[in-house]
This record gives structure tokens, sequence and C-alpha cells, in this order.
């Protein structure tokens, strides 16, 4: 009997210390796959949350799509991590990543067009929806200043400008399922406040629908409205040459007038043509012209770049360079009305006078109320002693100058040019009239005017 109950036992006990090692491996194997997950979220968040697994392997999907399209603009391993973090980290009210929720949602919604179960635009409505929260959720998250438009700074302070916003739109939208293409809005295509055209280029971004619509989104020139309601392509514009041109110019939908669409290499380019930006504001003209020539490298029909970069060898004193980007940003932008007026400066400066004019005209052809253009083609007619054209140049400078306010030292020169051309034509009263004026406006400049009305007698009694 006592040897029955020994060897029962002895079995019970085999039994339970089977049992109890089947738990602790068991427990093993959940806490070594915890311990994965949580490593998974803390290399993505930067900090350890508890996931699902079917969670987490969507998100780590999502982050390796954000690093590549990030590295795909030539940032390094660091930016597109740091950057990937940061986003990723956005959440919605129920604290889950907002972009995983936004890639689902469009995942799902093909899937449902794909079955049937929902028309091409129930699909579309799905994409412009989503587009217009990212765009939203990106304003909120990232502030404007025009200092920043490299990741890396935008990282760092939660600021940019068109180019960084591009890029957010550009990257996310992409990693999530959007059709995102980037859009350069050209110098002239948008007026500003003081009624002339931007000087600069733009970046926006325009997504594709699935139904063949499109909308455009832009956080940095239209932060209230940043997008666009959608429309037919070939419907609102003209394709002409590289460009295209918004057939209404009432624009009822309140798109840029002018855009040319990019693909990634013009995105980056666009970049380094930032870069070199800075490097000119800085006085590192040489950087600036090896950054110009990477941005031509990768989009050899960038015209504001060779525009750009036809301003530096002008800064440095090399006009044969300066006149060829000057001419090759013409050849792929004949609408580029600045580069007219720099390429007539330098033709004015090496007395080609005939030259000079034919561009300055050109520049006011386009933009009419460019008092630069005004102002350099009086000059220019002065050198020809085509007084009247002269006089009536600096006139129209005058009351462009005065409609916007320019400041008085600004006026008074252009009122002793006007003197001195009317004294040149040998009308002397008119003459007197613009050196007083431009003495009340400026006394400063009083040395000059005496000069004038010494050298024309124009202050005799006799007269």
């Amino acid at each position: 009997m006592s040897a029955f109950l020994t060897h029962k036992r002895t079995e019970e006990l085999k039994t339970l210390v089977k049992s109890v090692v089947a738990v602790i491996i068991v427990s093993l194997l959940i806490c070594f796959f915890i311990g994965i997950l949580q490593s998974i979220s803390t290399v993505i968040l930067g900090e350890p949350v508890t996931v699902s697994a079917s969670v987490s392997t969507e998100i780590v999907a999502l982050s390796e799509q954000i690093k590549h399209l990030v590295k795909g603009l030539e940032y390094s391993d660091k930016v597109a991590g740091d950057f990937t973090k940061m986003v990723i980290s956005w959440t919605d009210g129920h604290g889950e990543s907002v972009l995983a929720g936004w890639q689902k949602e469009l995942d799902k919604a093909q899937q449902d067009h794909k079955q049937g179960r929902i028309s091409s635009a129930q699909l579309a409505q799905i994409n412009e929806n989503i587009a217009r929260q990212l765009s939203e959720r990106i304003k909120e998250e990232v502030g404007l200043n025009d200092k920043f438009f490299d990741l890396a700074d935008i990282i760092k302070h939660r600021q940019t400008q068109c180019l960084g916003s591009s890029q957010f739109v550009y990257i996310l939208g992409n990693s999530i399922g959007l059709l995102v293409k980037p859009i350069d809005v050209p110098m002239g295509a948008i007026k500003l406040e003081n009624g002339q055209l931007a000087k600069a280029g733009h970046i926006a971004c325009m997504i594709c629908l699935p139904d063949d619509r499109k909308i455009i989104t832009d956080l940095a020139a239209l932060p209230d409205q940043p997008v666009s309601a959608p429309f037919v392509m070939e419907n609102e514009f003209i394709k002409i040459g590289d460009y295209w041109q918004l057939k209404d110019e009432d624009n009822p939908l309140g798109i840029h007038k002018r855009i040319k669409i990019l693909d990634n290499n013009g995105l980056i380019a666009g970049i380094y043509y930032n870069r070199a930006n800075d490097f000119y504001r800085n006085e590192r003209y040489r950087k600036a012209i090896s950054e110009y020539a990477k941005a031509i490298e990768l989009c050899p029909r960038f015209a504001e770049a060779y525009y750009s970069r036809g301003g530096t060898y002008e800064r440095l004193g090399w006009y044969a360079k300066a006149l060829y980007d000057y001419s090759k940003a013409i050849e792929f932008n004949p609408e580029l009305f600045p580069v007219y007026n720099n390429r007539g400066r330098i033709y004015a400066r090496l007395g080609q006078f005939t030259k000079a004019v034919s561009d300055f005209t050109q520049t006011i052809k386009l933009n009419p109320e460019d008092i630069e253009a005004y102002y350099k083609r009086g000059y220019v007619y002065d050198e020809l002693h085509q007084y009247a054209e002269a006089i009536s140049d600096y006139t129209a400078t005058i009351k462009l100058m005065q409609k916007y306010r320019k400041p008085d030292s600004e006026l008074s020169a252009v009122y002793s040019d006007r003197g001195l051309a009317y004294a040149l034509w040998g009308k002397r009263e008119k003459a007197k009239e613009d050196l007083l004026r431009a003495d009340k406006l400026n006394p400063a400049i009083k040395p000059r005017l005496e000069q004038i009305a010494h050298q024309f007698k124009l202050y005799r009694k006799s007269d």
C-alpha cells in the first residue's frame, strides 16, 4: 500500500512539475514578445509604450516609408530618423498615431473601391478629406518662419517656410497613400501687398485625387485656406512650355495662376537652391555658385537657379558668365521678368544701351509697375541723349514711388535725376522745380543739386 501511494504521489509531482515548467515557459515567451514590442515602440517614438503586435507592425512599416522618402531628398540617416520620430508622435484623440490612422483609412477605402462597395467619387472624397486633415495638422504642428527650410532646422525650431511645409506634405502624404507632387510657383505669379509682383519663387504641392481631379495645398502663401477646391487640370489650365497657365484671370478657385509640376529631383533642386540663397545672403558667393550648380544639375531647366547664379556672377564682376546664365533663365522661362532687369543692368554697364533699353522694356511689359525698370530705362535714355523718353520714365518712377510710399530719400534722387534730364534738354524752369523738390525731400542731397545748378547756371538772376 505504501509503495502504491509513493508511486502515485511521484506521478502527481511529475505532473505538477510539468505544469509549472509550462507556465514558466509561456510567461517567459510573453515577456520576451512584450520586450520586443516595447523596444520597437521605443525606437520609433523615443519612449516605451504598450501597443499590440499588429499596430506596431503598421507603425514600423510606415516609419520605414517616411525615412525612405526623407533620405530620397538627400537628407542623412539622422535627419530621417529625427523627422520620423517627430511625426509618428503626432497622435489623435485616442492617443494613437494620426498618420497610421489616415493610412489605414486610405487602405480600407482603396479596398472597398476595388470590391465595388464605394464609388470613385466616394474614394476621391475620402482622399480629399484626409489631405485637408493632413494639411491642417502640419499647420498646427509647424509654424511659419522664412528662415527655415532644411528639415534639420525645422525639427529643431518647429517652424518653416513654403519649401519646408511642402516637404512635409510631400513626404507624409505619399507615405500614407496620397499621390502628392510638388509644384513650382514662379516669380511674378504672386502679387504682393504693395501691388508689385513677387521677385522670388515659391513651392507648394498638388494632390492628385483618384477621380483625376487635383487639389493644391499651400500652407505658406495661403494659410487661411491652405487647400483649394478640386479641379480638372485641363479645364482650368493651359500648357505653355514647362508651365501650366490658368485660363480664367478672375481665378474663382483661388489657386496659383502659373505653376510648374516638379518631380522628386525638382524638389531636391529646390532644397539646394535655398541653401545657395543662404550662402549668397551671407556673402559666400563661391559656395552659393556651387549649390546653384547642384540645383541645375538635378533640374537642368531650373530658370530661377540660372537667374540667381547669374546674380552671383554679377556680384563678383563676372559679367560674361552672368549674361550667359541670365539668357538661359529667359530661355527656360520667358516670363521671368526680374532677369530682364538684371541683364539690362549689365548691358547698360557695358555701354550696350540699345540692348539695355530692350530688356527694361520687356520687364515693364511683364510687370507694368516695376519701379526699378522704369528708373533704369530712364537712366539709359539719358545716356542716349533721348531726354524726352528719360523724363517720361522718371515721371513714371516718381508716380509709382508715391503710390507705394517709398522713402523720401529715394524719391529725392529721382527728382534730382529728372531735374538733370530737364536741364540737359534745355527745360530750365522744369529743372529748377525738380531740384527744389529734391532738396526739400532730402537736404542731404544739396551738394549734388548745387553742382547741377552751377553746371547749368540755373539760378542766375537774369532767369
